[in-house]
């Protein structure tokens, strides 16, 4: 299951900036199908926030910003986290992007140029 942040329930919503701090995360099937919109319980929690997602069957994520700490939380969960390079893409496209793997993986080789080192903004704690 792919999980979305986003800024309010309603379904094809635009993604949010800050991945913890989203308001609602979407989830979808990974054939792109909706499936449904959590409230995010947990912001500033990267932690509780990476469990939650993990009880929820959520192996994939995109974000546009997100922390180092978040990252290796979710990690731990064994989620795979997908950077998104542009602010203008659609939900229906950036799942189609997860789909055929062109959106650009975070890995151990990569957290230092796709992720914020302290967390997405100054003062933000994703313990």
């Amino acid at each position: 299951m792919i999980a979305v942040p986003v800024d309010s329930a309603e379904v094809n919503e635009r993604i949010s900036v800050y991945f913890g701090e989203a308001a609602y995360f979407s989830l979808y099937s990974t054939r792109g199908s909706f499936v449904q919109t959590l409230v995010n319980q947990e912001p500033g929690s990267g932690q509780r926030l990476s469990r939650f997602l993990a009880e929820q069957g959520v192996n994939q994520v995109v974000f546009q910003q997100m922390g180092d700490k978040l990252f290796g939380w979710l990690q731990r969960e064994g989620i795979e986290a997908f950077a998104l390079t542009s602010t203008s893409l659609s939900i229906d496209r950036v799942l189609r992007s997860v789909r055929e793997r062109t959106l650009k993986r975070v890995t151990d080789a990569s957290v230092g140029s796709l992720l914020h080192p302290a967390g997405p903004r100054k003062g933000s704690n994703c313990d």
